[in-house]
């Protein structure tokens, strides 16, 4: 089972539309069993039943999840995958003692991947789409994976915790499909 979680206001039907549903989609070719899960309405039992978990993206305006890190304390002990996009990104990157700070990107990018890594070490050099209003340090614990000016995607350590800056539902629906089978 993987459970995809929605970071946005409660009842925002387009972020459904625009950053959970690509996901769902891209998730249908390669997993039977999907739940989706708001960040307000995600429990520990959530977490400890989930074979993998998704945090998506939201919109630019939304920010309504930055005050709510306490929903996302089990980040700091989780050991199965986790993928944060944009805003799982900069959730993973605030409960696990990063920083944020606020800078808008939004377009198409290259970036070069590092590492190898069992994720994102098959990925060389991509285009990638961003759209964000803050970015990110590299949480202690944490390694970066992409070069750029900023961190653009990292990984626990010790654990398959996975955040990128960018929108693989976009351009790069392989990263999803390939986190499905981590």
């Amino acid at each position: 089972m993987i459970i995809v979680v929605e970071t946005s206001h409660k009842k925002n039907t387009l972020h459904f539309l625009e950053f959970v549903k690509p996901i769902i989609d891209i998730l249908d070719t390669v997993e039977n069993t999907i739940v989706i899960r708001h960040f307000t309405e995600l429990t520990s039992h959530d977490v400890a039943e989930a074979k993998r978990i998704i945090i998506c993206g939201n919109g630019l305006q939304d920010q309504a999840f930055l005050t709510a890190s306490r929903k996302f304390a089990w980040l700091k002990t989780v050991t199965k995958p986790v993928l944060g996009i944009c805003a799982g990104m900069q959730m993973i990157t605030k409960v696990c003692g990063g920083k944020l700070k606020a800078k808008t990107r939004i377009g198409v990018e290259r970036l070069q991947f590092l590492l190898p890594d069992a994720l994102l070490g098959r990925m060389s050099k991509y285009d990638v789409y961003s759209l964000h209003n803050y970015i990110c340090s590299v949480p202690p614990g944490f390694v970066e994976l992409a070069e750029t000016d900023i961190p653009m995607a990292i990984r626990k350590a010790d654990a398959p915790v996975y955040g990128v800056l960018f929108h693989p539902e976009v351009l790069n629906k392989d990263l999803i499909r390939e986190f499905a089978r981590l």
